[in-house]
């Protein structure tokens, strides 16, 4: 009865391909042995490692890349779950016996052999899985290989060989191939062994490969109360150390494995305790490295922008855009992106430019803006190439600035004074410069240009060229007659289509300007008869003089009898005409009052103006004599 379990092991590191056979057996002996194969692990040792590291950790590991065990007629499936890192298989073979009861160990004077599997049946690939995965299926589960104190039986069975894995045929565009040695690792020594006994094992390690193995490392731990009498190796070194833990390991350390060459270790013990003993073993060797010398090729982009660094406004220039690889490869599918100012960018696409080769574009642009008018450039590949480039441009343009002061008032009729300054506060000269002035309605040009040009309310004159910084100044001179706001509008031009306008404002106040005149009678005038009055009211301002109230007034002794000009009240020693609505300017009102003086004497007379708008209070007044009939004095002498 035996069980036969192959595992293939594949794993390829950094271009470095590494191909393990593993072949665990369990032999019948003679009747002096029985031989025990147990299951080898493969161990996380990376190259160029110490030899101790390979044993860190936990006896019994497994990496993440050791794929699960599969029978020895089957195919190994990469799709297959693979163990969790780090987890002994010893460890779940132990967790599977504890989820499914077993046949109990029993010490009597007739030997006992743990129980296989009727008729010496191989484990199937889905028992192998669950087993691997640490399932609990029954019909899956395989018993812990464990060593029961008993008598052997005669039996043996010869060591099986290991032959070399069928010629895999080179991959078209393969540029580099890295075969490996096929090591097979197995443990040979009775099943069973009597209590204070020596039992003799044998661990040999078998390269069935075309090529030697590197630095192979073998551990086999067991109890620490099994005594090693020895341990021999047919090639390397091997040690006995104690983990601290109630256990002990033998380390076997083997530098080179030549091709179809075998070694082994012979390990006596003696077990000092009853029950079953436990074996564990483990393997690792180096991977084999290989070297494919690669040729790397590397595109490069470089970008430039080459023209004039300074344009006159509205001239049209070149520039010469240059995309250059100077790397080692071919650029692929390059994209040039070019945006001038603080405009969006426009994309052109250039396609493939080989290592050493170069582009050119030409592009044509019209100055359309003053001042900075940088041209950046960027241009882009694939495998995230990219270069940018700005190349900045001066747009030099003449600028025309006018300056206008003036009154801000003045009464209507007046003049007024204008200086009006034109200036090229630009970095261009300024050609064919023109002024233009707007006067505003029933205003009158009088003085202060020469070579200009008058039509209606407009005058033109001509200032020439104005050179960066020049400028001019000329005082215009204009009769302003219209009351209210006032605007002197002005506008420069040039032959670079240049235009600048301004205004400026003067108020102008417009003025109801009253004069009040009495004319009183010429020379003394008798009591009794009718004297007569004038009354002027005279606006001689600008503007109508509203509401107009007008008052005539006698001393004492003197009373009116008639007035004309006005609708009117005679009151005692008054006359009280009805306001006047308006005198326009320049319009004159004459009022007569006529009266009687009832006794002689120097009399007054006052007469009285108020109006509204303007707030005005006007008097005026003269004195008449009047005389009378007196009786004559005599005077008697004596």
């Amino acid at each position: 009865m035996f069980r036969k379990v192959s595992l293939g092991l594949a794993f390829l590191v950094a271009a470095i391909l590494v191909t393990a056979s593993i072949r665990t057996r369990v032999g019948l002996g003679d009747e002096n042995e029985r031989s025990v194969l147990l299951q080898p692990l493969k161990s996380d040792t990376q190259p160029g490692s110490e030899p101790p590291s390979v044993y860190d950790g936990a006896a019994a590991s497994i990496s993440d890349s050791t794929p699960p065990p599969v029978p020895s007629n089957s195919r190994y499936d990469d799709s297959t779950p693979r163990t969790s890192s780090r987890t002994s298989l010893v460890d779940r073979i132990k967790k599977l016996n504890q989820q499914q009861p077993s046949a109990p160990v029993t010490q009597s004077a007739s030997p006992t052999v743990p129980s296989r599997r009727p008729g010496g049946a191989r484990p199937t690939s889905s028992q192998i899985q669950s087993l691997n995965e640490g399932g609990s299926s029954a019909t899956s589960a395989a018993p812990p290989v464990e060593l029961v104190y008993t008598s052997p039986k005669p039996l043996r069975r010869p060591i099986e060989t290991v032959s070399p894995r069928e010629t895999i045929p080179v991959a078209d565009g393969a540029i580099m191939r890295s075969p490996g040695p096929a090591v097979v690792v197995e443990t040979i020594g009775p099943e069973a062994v009597q209590l204070g006994k020596p039992a003799t094992y044998r661990i040999a390690a078998l390269n069935a490969g075309a090529l030697a193995a590197q630095d192979i490392y073998v551990r086999l731990e067991a109890p620490a109360s099994a005594e090693i009498l020895n341990h021999n190796p047919t090639s390397g070194d091997s040690e006995v150390i104690d983990n601290g833990d109630g256990t002990v390991r033998i380390d076997w350390r083997i530098d080179e494995l030549s091709a179809r060459a075998r070694e082994q270790l012979e390990i006596t013990l003696v077990p000092q305790d009853r029950g079953a003993m436990s074996l564990k073993m483990e393997w690792a060797m180096r991977p084999r490295q290989s070297v494919a010398q690669i040729v790397v090729q590397e595109p490069q982009l470089d970008l430039s922008v080459v023209g004039p660094r300074a344009v006159l406004f509205g001239e049209t220039e070149v520039f010469t855009i240059s995309i250059s690889n100077p790397g080692t490869g071919p650029a692929e599918n390059v994209v040039l992106d070019v945006a001038t100012g603080d405009g969006p960018s426009e994309s052109k696409r250039i396609g493939s430019i080989p290592a050493g080769g170069r582009e050119v574009i030409k592009l044509e642009l019209t100055a359309g803006d003053s001042g900075e008018m940088p041209i950046r450039a960027s241009v882009r590949a694939e495998g995230g190439l990219a270069k940018e480039f700005r190349h900045d441009v001066v747009v030099r343009r003449a600028k025309l600035e006018i300056l206008a002061e003036g009154p801000g008032l003045k009464y209507a009729g007046a003049v007024a004074t204008y200086s009006i300054r034109v200036r090229n506060t630009g970095d261009a000269p300024a050609n064919q410069v023109q002024v233009g002035l707007q006067l505003p309605t029933d205003a009158k040009y009088l003085s202060g240009l020469t070579n200009h040009e008058t039509q209606g309310q407009q005058v033109a004159w001509r200032v020439g060229t104005l050179q960066p910084g020049d400028e001019r100044i000329y005082k215009v001179r204009c009769e302003l007659t219209l009351a209210g706001e006032n605007r002197l509008n002005i506008v420069t031009t040039s032959a670079d289509n240049l235009r600048t306008s301004v205004a400026i404002a003067t108020r102008v106040e417009a003025i109801a300007d009253l004069k009040l005149v009495v004319n009183d009678p010429q020379g003394p005038q008798a009591v009794g008869e009718e004297v007569e009055y004038e009354i002027l009211v005279l606006n001689r301002g600008t503007k109508s003089a509203q509401a107009v109230d007008v008052v005539a007034h006698f001393a004492d002794g003197v009373e009116p009898v008639a007035a004309d000009g006005l609708e009117h009240e005679i009151e005692p020693g008054q006359v009280i005409f009805k306001a006047i609505p308006r005198i326009a300017p320049g319009q004159t009102m004459l009022l007569k009052v006529r009266a009687k003086a009832s006794k002689g004497g120097d009399h007054r007379f006052r007469a009285v103006v108020k109006c509204a708008e303007p707030d005005t209070t006007l008097v005026a007044e003269e004195t008449t004599r009047y005389f009378g009939d007196e009786p004559a004095a005599t005077t008697a002498r004596k």
